[in-house]
């Protein structure tokens, strides 16, 4: 058997063997056996190695691949996670990813039950379970929940939580408080999403003038910023190249 042939079972073995000690799924054992070398490859690149050096640039990118080879992995080894062991932190992840699913009202039930004992007020239950609220269109449940959040934990600060409160008011009617907390927001959140969103809102309202001078401000920030911040905002940016088009 010509050695390229023996090195392949070799590693199909360790990979196999790797993959069911790890609990990465019977799915890449079954890649590994029909894809011989391209199964390998895939698996060394989005498993083993990142595994081996734990670079979150790697895993990040191995991560979007994993996912886009088994979208319901993460799903199956969560829910399997807490069948095992039932505790809020493994409840916390399967609500993350239900939401990340679109399972939105299975990610609400999953956030509430994690409200018990010492995470009754806990921050991040808080915050998950308001955008759970938020994509389930419960926008008024988003304000109570944001509200207590801020009522029990003071010191606590989240441009994101703040983002989804100017957002929840916003959708409930209230303009004025929605372009108080848009305002507010815009004078420390680190992209360009709360300027757009602001900028959007004050065009509802008839302020063509200052919503035309965020716009740009998005504009002119990306074309003196890099290309991986560019990257990073380029759907707002998009919207602000649009709307002063």
């Amino acid at each position: 058997m010509p050695i390229l042939g023996i090195l392949i079972i070799v590693l199909q073995v360790i990979f196999i063997v790797h993959a069911i000690r790890h609990g990465h799924g019977i799915m890449w054992v079954f890649i590994i056996l029909l894809f011989p070398l391209i199964g390998i490859l895939v698996y060394l690149f989005v498993i083993f190695i990142p595994e081996m050096r734990n670079s979150h640039v790697t895993t990040r990118a191995a991560s979007k691949i994993k996912k886009t080879l088994d979208p319901k992995g993460a799903l199956r080894q969560h829910t399997q996670n807490l069948e095992v062991t039932d505790t809020v932190e493994n409840k916390l992840r399967l609500a993350e990813e239900l939401l990340s699913q679109g399972m939105q009202d299975d990610a609400v039930h999953m956030y509430e039950q994690c409200r018990s004992g010492i995470f009754k007020d806990d921050p991040s239950v808080l915050l998950g379970l308001a955008r759970a609220y938020f994509a389930t269109e419960q926008y008024q449940k988003v304000v109570d929940t944001l509200d207590h959040l801020i009522a029990s934990n003071p010191n606590y600060k989240s441009q994101d939580g703040h983002l989804l409160y100017a957002r929840a008011k916003e959708s409930l009617g209230d303009t004025a408080t929605a372009i108080e907390e848009y305002e507010a927001l815009c004078a420390y959140y680190s992209g360009a999403e709360a300027k757009c969103r602001y900028a959007q809102l004050l065009k509802q309202q008839g302020d063509h003038e200052r919503a035309e001078k965020f716009f740009r401000e998005i504009i002119n920030t990306a074309e003196r910023s890099s290309r991986h911040h560019r990257k990073q905002q380029e759907k707002w940016i998009a919207i602000a190249r649009r709307e002063i088009s």
